[in-house]
């Protein structure tokens, strides 16, 4: 009777021991990384300085598009330049920081036809920088946020994305490829469905990571966000780690929009904590990325222009300090 008693117990047991399993925290698990945007005015000559800010936080991981992009390295068709790609990756490598790399910036020559761009020519830039880099660059991303783009049709991201992802796999099969960045307000919602769902090139199979944006994101949506990300991988039948790829959160009180968490300095440092808090208590998020490092006070909009973990003169936050702590943290 003790035998079939355990026999009937340990199916039970090992559900309870799954479940604990699947529920436990992912933050010991995350990578932690930073968008940095060297292109911008403000930080240009200032580029080791945000390097070993960078190493001082802790990151593994930093975002990063500037000298890897088509005009840099192809700036006219079969051209190859390639000496500011390799400065800015040998930099990150003594600093002991891998790079997800932000493919996109075409040359004016690039466009051609009703396409927004000539796919074929993006996807053999693409092969080059991952054949030249081969085991060097962890990630991909292949051009940002393209639904804001009227241009860009689900169809025809979606054939792009396909064309590029193999490419990038062909040159270096264990490099991570992903898009442009995914989010859940309706219009992109509809958009991002399309693309999955495009009978020719879905976008599902062609990607490695699905990657969410939650900048300006409040935490209840964070929640959502997730949730929705799982129903349309499970609806396309695809499962994918989830990386957020941004997250972040003014540090000015007129720029800050959540109820409760609108003291400046101190309200950026408790949305930090309360968000990776919340994306963390996912299992398949693997990464998060904090945009921006440093401030930028010449951005186009006021919202974007108070999100670093630095000020404008590269002095630290109380941010800084609490996702240094976070990151640190880990085991």
């Amino acid at each position: 009777r003790k035998e079939i008693a355990v026999r009937r117990l340990l199916p039970v047991l090992l559900f309870c021991l799954g479940m604990l399993a699947h529920s436990r925290p992912a933050q010991a698990q995350l990578m932690y990384g930073v968008d940095v945007n060297l292109h911008i005015k403000t930080n240009q000559g200032h580029e080791g300085q945000l390097l070993d800010a960078a190493r001082q936080l802790g990151v593994g991981w930093m975002r990063l598009g500037w000298g890897f992009g088509w005009k840099h390295v192809e700036p006219q068709p079969g051209q190859w330049r390639w000496q500011l790609s390799d400065r800015v990756l040998d930099a990150l490598q003594s600093h002991h920081i891998h790079l997800l790399c932000e493919l996109g910036a075409p040359p004016d020559w690039a466009y051609a036809g009703e396409s927004p761009l000539d796919a074929e020519g993006f996807a053999v830039y693409a092969g080059a920088v991952a054949a030249r880099y081969r085991g060097r660059i962890g990630a991909y991303k292949i051009l940002n946020e393209p639904q804001n783009i009227t241009a860009w049709t689900p169809h025809a991201y979606a054939r792009l994305v396909a064309l590029t992802a193999r490419a990038i796999h062909a040159a270096d099969p264990q490099a991570i490829v992903m898009a442009g960045g995914f989010w859940f307000t309706p219009k992109a919602s509809a958009w991002q469905k399309a693309a999955f769902e495009d009978l020719e090139f879905p976008l599902g199979r062609s990607i490695d990571v699905f990657n969410i944006h939650m900048t300006r994101t409040s935490l209840q949506a964070a929640a959502r966000w997730l949730q929705q990300a799982h129903r349309e991988m499970i609806a396309e039948d695809v499962q994918l780690p989830i990386w957020v790829d941004e997250f972040a959160y003014a540090s000015q009180p007129e720029e800050q929009f959540m109820p409760g968490l609108q003291k400046g300095e101190a309200s950026q440092v408790e949305f930090l904590r309360q968000m990776v808090r919340t994306i963390s208590r996912d299992p398949d998020v693997k990464a998060v990325f904090w945009t921006y490092l440093s401030d930028n006070f010449r951005a186009r909009k006021p919202e974007e222009r108070w999100l670093g973990l630095l000020h404008g003169d590269f002095t630290p936050k109380p941010a800084f300090t609490a996702y240094q702590v976070l990151i640190s943290s880990q085991p």
